[in-house]
């Protein structure tokens, strides 16, 4: 994870960045979020902070259009029957654990002494367990 924030791969490309085309950004993309997975998945379960916030990371989602269908896949969508992109489970994994980070971040915090909270914290608290509730429906 580290690595792949040094090489920028966390951010958008800007008009600084080096110049590459849309199947390199489309593979960088999904080794960044493979990442961002598989790090979110080891720091729940051993009980250590995460490589990077949330906050740092901009670069978009993979994307799922069926030109890229070629980069984990050696069959063509014809082979499949079906028009649904060979990438879309992973996507909703990646929202998944974007999620599980928010509930991470929101609910199990430590930096917090939960018994000298006010009526007005608990009451805020609760309003955002009930948005994340909420996205966890959606």
């Amino acid at each position: 994870m580290t690595l792949g924030v040094e090489l920028g791969m966390d951010r958008k490309p800007t008009v600084n960045s080096p110049q590459r085309d849309s199947r390199d950004l489309e593979l960088r993309r999904r080794i960044f979020w493979w990442c961002y997975c598989l790090d979110r998945l080891t720091s729940m379960l051993l009980g250590r902070t995460f490589a990077i916030s949330d906050h740092d990371i901009n670069v978009e989602l993979p994307s799922s259009e069926i030109s890229y269908w070629d980069l984990t896949s050696a069959h063509s969508p014809a082979d499949y029957g079906s028009c649904q992109n060979n990438v879309i489970p992973f996507i909703h994994n990646i929202k998944l654990r974007k999620l599980q980070s928010k509930i991470q971040r929101t609910v199990f915090r430590v930096d917090i002494n939960q018994s000298t909270h006010t009526l007005e914290d608990k009451t805020r608290e609760d309003a955002e367990v009930e948005a994340i509730r909420h996205e966890l429906d959606t």
